[in-house]
């Protein structure tokens, strides 16, 4: 019944709507105030990233810890060797193996577990016992569950976090007036979350893969040669994405022989996995967005799934934002234009006119507005001319004809005219 108690509070704990820093704090708190667990009121949560641990939360820790522990190096001492080798470790007091250590440091054991999930280790739990106690198999069982849903919290955030982005990016794409300060906050999002390094190449028509914008560990592209063919820089998770069409993982830097053109780079930056997702832009691929992290194999299919999704969102926002420049530049065309515009809506009231009409007719737009072209009519044309005219637009037709028009002085004018009917994106 303890036991089971006990798992309900923490898994409450850990499914609060809190950052994940403040319930991991309250989870090491809660565990460590159980009596029954024997266990000293002192103890310390890490996250593995890349080839080092970090420290998260911690509870009671010895100043000179806080400093010496912030970072582990995988292997060393003892929180280290669980982190590199994914087994639990229990001593009963200080010995050669405790490589960090600091003068007068008291007396302690230790139950370090593992924060696993298959072959993954996400991170480490570190809780001291008193000198020369060993728990018991209850103990030690019910510790190992705990370490079980603490690292299935940590595999949850991972794709929550991408979740976070995608809410994120959402309120950009309205927020953003340009292209550019699109993509660098949808880089600049997914470091914020926790990614090492996320960056925006294009595909050029020679084969290179341009960097567009980025965040984090921007110094990696610095001179980075990308190509999106079938030459050795065109193997890496970006080029493949471009060429293939579908996401492509690297899950361990140290594992792919096709990732040597960049392994020593990777190497100085820490950047041990990636996932390299095609974006399309009006139905061709345009290039990708690339997501580093620095532990090996840290993204599961879940994970990709959603950025992949991310991706998608990415690439629906480019078709906006190019379409609005397109748009732009239309309406600055046809506002200089030397000839005279109009539209009007499906009833015929006219919406718009260019400054050329106004200069040609003399009416200003606020005449114009609301009005029918019947306003420009001279009573020269039949009414045969008229069937003729919206017979032909309603074919969906162009119709060209020259045109006697009245002026808002009472002068005709004669005008070559095409009128054109305007589809949507339906037709």
């Amino acid at each position: 019944m303890k036991r089971a108690a006990l798992m309900a509070h923490l898994s409450r704990i850990l499914l609060q709507e809190k950052p994940l820093g403040e319930r991991l704090q309250a989870f090491l708190e809660a565990l460590l105030s159980e009596p029954w667990l024997t266990l000293e009121p002192k103890g310390a949560i890490f996250l593995r990233r890349g080839e080092k641990l970090y420290l998260l939360a911690e509870h009671q820790l010895d100043e000179p810890l806080k400093t010496l522990c912030a970072r582990v190096p995988l292997g060393r001492c003892l929180c280290g060797r669980v982190g590199l080798l994914g087994e639990a470790l229990w001593t009963r007091d200080v010995d050669e193996a405790h490589e960090t250590r600091y003068p007068s440091m008291p007396s302690h054991g230790h139950a370090i577990l593992p924060l696993r999930v298959g072959d993954r280790v996400l991170g480490v739990l570190n809780l001291y016992q008193s000198p020369g106690v060993r728990p018991s198999r209850q103990v030690q069982a019910t510790l190992e569950e705990v370490a079980g849903i603490l690292a299935l919290t940590l595999l949850r955030e991972r794709a929550e976090r991408v979740a976070r982005v995608l809410r994120r990016v959402a309120t950009l794409v309205l927020e953003a007036e340009a292209e550019g300060a699109y993509l660098q906050g949808l880089c600049r999002f997914l470091v914020e979350e926790g990614y090492a390094l996320a960056w925006v190449g294009e595909a050029l028509p020679d084969g290179q893969v341009r960097p567009v914008e980025g965040a984090g560990a921007v110094g990696y592209l610095e001179g980075l040669r990308v190509r999106w063919d079938e030459t050795p820089e065109g193997q890496g998770p970006a080029g493949r994405a471009i060429r293939l069409g579908r996401p492509q993982v690297l899950r361990d830097r140290e594992q792919d022989p096709l990732y040597a053109p960049w392994l020593q780079r990777a190497r100085a930056f820490g950047l041990a996995s990636i996932v390299g997702l095609p974006l399309q832009v009006g139905g061709r691929i345009w290039g990708t967005l690339n997501v580093y992290a620095h532990e090996a194999d840290a993204f599961d299919e879940e994970e990709i799934s959603l950025l992949q999704d991310l991706a998608g969102l990415a690439g629906k926002a480019l078709e906006r934002f190019r379409a609005e420049a397109r748009a732009h530049l239309l309406a600055q065309v046809v506002e200089q234009v030397p000839e005279s515009i109009l539209l009007t809506d499906l009833s015929g009231q006219i919406i718009y006119v260019n400054p050329a009409l106004s200069r040609q007719t003399g009416y200003p737009p606020e005449e114009v507005l609301g009005q029918t072209p019947r306003i420009f009519k001279s009573g020269k044309h039949t009414e045969a001319f008229y069937r003729a005219l919206w017979r032909t637009l309603a074919q969906g037709e162009v119709f060209s004809a020259l045109f006697w028009n009245r002026t808002k002085s009472g002068r005709i004018i004669l005008e070559q005219k095409f009128l054109s009917p305007v589809r949507n994106p339906q037709g």
